[in-house]
Parts: structure tokens; C-alpha cells; sequence
């Protein structure tokens, strides 16, 4: 995991209430499905506090952290960071459609920023949900099979076949 992105991430969480390191490492292991090592979170947790992006505060024998009015700056700043993400993200995808002949590639290559209304749900979830499903040895198929019936469900509503829920 890159570390600018893993910064972004801790400061969201910070924004969100004070958190310990401890606290940051859980919810990035639940969120993204990834549990990163002390030895990246603490040392960025402390270049980031001499940038003054957050405070940390000692309480016994841990520090707790908070997010300052630098960082929530910082934060603002993140929508052009994901649209220049998307931007690119999109131009590999329309290399690897064009190399490959991919026809789902090619669409996501054309979608308008951003592809779905990411503040109402996370795919950072399902894909979380996805790894821990893997690691308990859950059957491919069938995760699988669930995903194709939602994939279904989803290209039945954009087609407006499901008139509930319209």
C-alpha cells in the first residue's frame, strides 16, 4: 500500500473522530482489507503530526490523535486528487480494453467521473468482504454466483425492468 494513499486514509479516519494508532490499523483492516504494520503506521502518524496535518496527544500509555484544521484543508483537497486518480485509472483501463479486446474495460474506459455515487456506497466493502470471504476458504463459485445475480439485479434496474424501484 502506497503511503500518500495510506495517509489520506488515516486522516479520513481522523476526521471522523480521535483515534489511537491501534484504532487506524483496525478500521483500515476492516475498511480496506488490509491490515498495515506499525512500522509504516506509526512512523507516518509521526510525520504527519511534524507537518501539523494532526495532533497527537498522550493519554497513559498510548497517544491519541486528532485531525487538525491543516489536515481537514488537506482533506478538501482530495476531490481533485480522485479525479486525477479516476482520469488515470480510466486511461489504463481504455490501453488494456484496446490491447486486450475487453468490452468492460472499454465501458468503464467511457464512464463520466465518478462512476457511481460513491458517497451513498462503498465497493471498498464488498472487496473487504471478498478477501475475508477467501481467506475462510468459502467456495469461489459460490461468491461468484452471488456476485453474477447482483450484476443481473443492477443491469435490470438501469434498464428500468424492475419498476418497484423506480
Amino acid at each position: 500500500m502506497k503511503i500518500p494513499f495510506l495517509k489520506y486514509f488515516m486522516l479520513k479516519v481522523l476526521s471522523e473522530g480521535k483515534a489511537t494508532g491501534y484504532k487506524i490499523i483496525k478500521k483500515c483492516e476492516e475498511t480496506l482489507g488490509h491490515k498495515p504494520s506499525t512500522g509504516s503506521i506509526y512512523p507516518l502518524l509521526k510525520g504527519m503530526e511534524k507537518e501539523k496535518i494532526i495532533k497527537g496527544e498522550k493519554k497513559g500509555r498510548g497517544t491519541v490523535y486528532s485531525i487538525t484544521n491543516k489536515g481537514k484543508k488537506m482533506l478538501e483537497e482530495v476531490d481533485k486528487i480522485k479525479k486525477d486518480f479516476y482520469e488515470k485509472l480510466q486511461g489504463y483501463a481504455a490501453s488494456m480494453a484496446e490491447i486486450f479486446g475487453d468490452e468492460q474495460l472499454k465501458k468503464f474506459s467511457r464512464h463520466p467521473y465518478p462512476p457511481y455515487p460513491a458517497k451513498k456506497f462503498s465497493l471498498l466493502k464488498i472487496r473487504s468482504l471478498l478477501m475475508e470471504l477467501d481467506k475462510k476458504g468459502v467456495s469461489s463459485k459460490k461468491i461468484k454466483k452471488i456476485l453474477d445475480e447482483a450484476y443481473e439485479k443492477l443491469l435490470a434496474l438501469k434498464e428500468g425492468k424492475n419498476e418497484r424501484n423506480k
